[in-house]
């Protein structure tokens, strides 16, 4: 399955001046698109799209899911720093520093794919928060009282309610393979056992009890795996 590229020049551009922006200045997005990593061949297949008109590109269906996690990711980076409304929908980011620290995002966005792909995931949770009206979460690990230190993604007071949030992604062992579930369910054990663990260190630290605790899975392999047994069948 190969869907023609519809009118997606303008979100890709879009898209490409959101990188830029995280950047900070041009030598460093040329540097950022040149990096060997998911960030990387992002940017060079936003480029390909946006500087094609739609009748002339084509993508394959592992680029259109690529597309639609980096319109997704977008999205989420662009919440997390406070936009809404227009500025949202025009993927517009309002306040970078509310991610990282300016000369951490270079280096951030430059580590590889496991690393970065969860720093997105939790990015995203950041998002979805700001637009619920919980946030800004505190990012514990961006503390320097927890620096080095084993303790989960966020802590949301809710009144006289402590929340912490554990964010997770489980990786693929091997791209294009098939998923090995009984694996899949270990994996997911394994997490859990971390995230509790983390979880529970976070509370010594923070000398609380009694919270509400949250942990957030992203597992991409499914859904991958379901789109290649499509695309062998077909």
């Amino acid at each position: 399955m190969k869907p023609e590229l519809a009118n997606l020049q303008l979100i890709a551009r879009r898209i490409l001046d959101l990188y830029s922006t995280l950047a900070g200045d041009e030598e460093r997005y040329l540097s950022l698109r040149d990096v060997g990593n998911c960030i990387g061949s992002r940017i060079r297949l936003l480029e390909g799209v946006a500087a094609n008109p739609a009748d002339r590109y084509v993508l394959s269906t592992s680029q259109s899911e690529d597309f639609l996690r980096t319109l997704l990711d977008s999205f989420g980076i662009c919440a997390a720093t406070g936009s809404t409304g227009e500025k949202l929908q025009k993927l517009e980011a309002y306040d970078v520093k509310r991610l990282e620290k300016k000369r951490d995002m270079l280096r951030r966005l430059k580590e590889r794919d496991s690393q970065v792909q969860d720093w997105l995931f939790s990015v995203l949770v950041r998002g979805w928060a700001e637009l619920q009206h919980l946030g800004p979460l505190k990012d514990l690990n961006r503390g320097r009282r927890f620096k080095g230190s084993k303790v989960a993604d966020f802590h949301v007071t809710m009144g006289k309610v402590n929340e912490l949030v554990e964010c997770k992604r489980i990786h693929p062992a091997k791209e294009d393979t098939e998923v090995d579930y009984d694996g899949l369910i270990d994996k997911l054990q394994k997490k859990m056992d971390e995230a509790a663990d983390q979880i529970s260190s976070t509370e010594k630290e923070l000398q609380i009890s009694g919270t509400t605790r949250h942990v957030l899975l992203d597992v991409p392999m499914v859904q991958a795996d379901k789109t290649l047994k499509q695309v062998r069948r077909a």
